[in-house]
């Protein structure tokens, strides 16, 4: 399985990073697409990899508009690069790194970037990198413990405000996300995947290792990453899982589809290969994530719901992609074939998919409440 390593470090002044901004380029170049509404947007990082393993972090960010057939590159910077699980806030605000490694909070103003915050570390060193609530008002990060010759993550959580007030720590265990109703989620070391309110601290227990080994037919779990459908009913909660296979092991990356309002598992999407990302539909319940067989193949999933049985868009052999973005509308799918140098819009009404030219790496479409989830380290 495939570990990030991002961590926030040394501060960086605000003015220099409102002067980052009057060095930002325009940039346009069309391509053929379908056609959305004008204000469509998509960002992405201008010179950057899609795959953690051998790409890179970029050269800045850019910003494409989709009117009507034509998608156009109309404004870049270079003082800001997207991170490599870059997500969108409530709003047209998006998280960014700078050159230094710190990481901010940008705001679209007349169709680009401008800074609002620095986020500040939450610890001198965190696990993983530091998660922001689906409102954009909290931000919550795991404090890391020193294990061998690495690190580990500790029992130990923070939250604050977006602006760093208001700190409160809990015991819980590893950042894996946010839920809807402003509570973290997290891991706990035996399995475990609690609910902590961020405000008052109280617990519940979403998923019991327990019922997933029993679930799953499974020894063990360790629960990764935890995404919420719009609405907020389902949790998708990845999970690797170790099987017993006499006479060895075999672990395996699985997803579990909840229904939160029982709770229950409604369905499993097991893999032989590694699951890499995943993320619901901006609208509804729709559910997409790739698989990433090593060194083949590479898969894109869709689901219409948590109950339905998912198919299977696009595959490559020995091509590696793994990141896409769901359209606000949730009705397609921008793929990075970044090998091909290709970006692949997929509809889900039944229309063709497309191969659009390829701006940039890590491309996230605009302005949806959920982002695509991958695994973190510290």
């Amino acid at each position: 399985m495939r570990r990030l390593l991002l961590t926030v470090t040394a501060a960086l002044v605000p003015l220099i990073a409102a002067l980052a901004l009057l060095t930002g380029s325009n940039r346009s170049s069309s391509v053929a697409t379908s056609g959305y509404r004008a204000g469509a947007l998509v960002a992405y990082g201008e010179g950057a990899s899609s795959n953690p393993d051998v790409g890179r972090l970029g050269d800045g960010i850019g910003l494409a508009t989709i009117i009507g057939a034509t998608a156009t590159s109309a404004w870049g910077s270079p003082r800001w690069i997207v991170p490599l699980d870059g997500a969108w806030l409530t709003g047209r605000h998006f998280i960014a790194d700078d050159a230094r490694g710190d990481t901010w909070v940008l705001a679209m103003r007349d169709n680009r970037f401008a800074p609002v915050r620095r986020l500040r570390p939450l610890w001198p060193r965190s696990y993983g990198r530091q998660a922001v609530s689906r409102d954009g008002g909290h931000v919550a990060a795991t404090r890391a413990r020193r294990q061998g010759g690495g690190y580990a993550p500790s029992s130990t959580i923070a939250v604050t405000d977006l602006d760093g007030r208001n700190r409160r720590t809990f015991s819980a265990g590893l950042v894996i996300g946010w839920s809807n109703r402003d509570e973290v989620a997290a891991a706990q070391a035996n399995g475990d995947v609690l609910l902590v309110d961020a405000r008052t601290g109280r617990r519940r227990v979403l998923l019991s290792a327990k019922r997933a080994n029993r679930r799953l037919r499974a020894r063990t779990v360790e629960p990764e990453r935890a995404a919420w459908s719009a609405d907020g009913r389902f949790a998708a909660i990845r999970v690797q899982a170790t099987y017993v296979r006499r006479p060895h092991h075999r672990r395996g990356s699985t997803i579990l589809l909840l229904d939160t309002t029982r709770p229950r598992a409604v369905r499993v999407l097991a893999s032989r290969y590694d699951i890499s990302l995943f993320a619901w539909a901006p609208r509804g319940d729709r559910f997409a994530y790739t698989t990433s067989g090593f060194p083949a193949p590479h898969e894109l999933w869709v689901t219409e719901g948590p109950g339905r049985t998912p198919r299977r868009l696009f595959a490559t052999a020995d091509r590696h992609f793994d990141w896409f973005t769901w359209a606000p509308d949730s009705t397609k799918i921008l793929l990075d074939d970044q090998l091909a140098q290709t970006w692949r819009l997929f509809s889900l009404d039944g229309a063709l998919p497309r191969a659009l030219a390829r701006l940039g790496g890590r491309p996230l479409w605009c302005c949806a409440p959920t982002s695509t989830l991958r695994s973190q380290a510290p």
